[in-house]
């Protein structure tokens, strides 16, 4: 007897739970505004690479030059996102940095930070730089917004180079540089 009135009585009290939902608190989101001015300066600052090798994708890189432009436009967009600024890319402001989303078939290879499976190297003119940093990205779900290659599967990285011009030679801001990333499946290289 007990247990019908238990149950008779946890039964009355859940549909007046469920039913105390006020509907005039409700609010739709608001969508991500599109951006065309952002998509031509990412698209001006970004290549892309599929490594394809007997009808097997080995790799997909997409890299972004996170030169000044992009930066001004990014945090822009960011400001226009997230109505706030942006924190991420600030210390990319003094050096020489690019943003890689990486897909692999291969799990071990999806980590552009180890350096037993992928050399990463900048040259400008004669000098070879080692990144001083690559840093994974996380959360994906916040950068995928501004970086359109981000999926599930990818992985993506922050590289910095600590390159500052010699003072004799003032030039060597406008060389051109050339990104190399470099795996036992295969090398890309990049030029701006």
């Amino acid at each position: 007897m007990f247990k019908k009135f238990l149950v008779a009585s946890c039964l009355s009290i859940l549909p007046g739970c469920l039913s105390t939902i006020d509907s005039t608190n409700l609010q739709t989101p608001t969508p991500v505004p599109e951006d065309p001015a952002y998509n031509k300066i990412y698209e001006e600052s970004s290549q892309k690479f599929d490594f394809i090798d007997r009808f097997e994708t080995k790799y997909k890189i997409s890299i972004t030059q996170l030169n000044t432009n992009f930066r001004q436009a990014i945090a822009s967009r960011y400001e226009k996102v997230f109505l706030e600024p942006q924190p991420l890319l600030t210390e990319a402001s003094t050096k020489t940095a690019y943003f890689v989303t990486m897909y692999s078939s291969n799990n071990k290879l999806a980590d552009l930070a180890d350096d037993r499976l992928w050399a990463v190297q900048l040259r400008t003119g004669s000098s070879v730089l080692k990144p001083s940093v690559i840093k994974r990205i996380e959360p994906k779900e916040r950068w995928n917004v501004f970086f359109p290659e981000i999926n599930t599967w990818s992985a993506e990285f922050l590289l910095l180079f600590d390159q500052t011009p010699p003072a004799n030679q003032p030039d060597a801001v406008n060389a051109v540089s050339e990104l190399i990333l470099a795996s036992p499946e295969g090398s890309i290289s990049t030029r701006w």
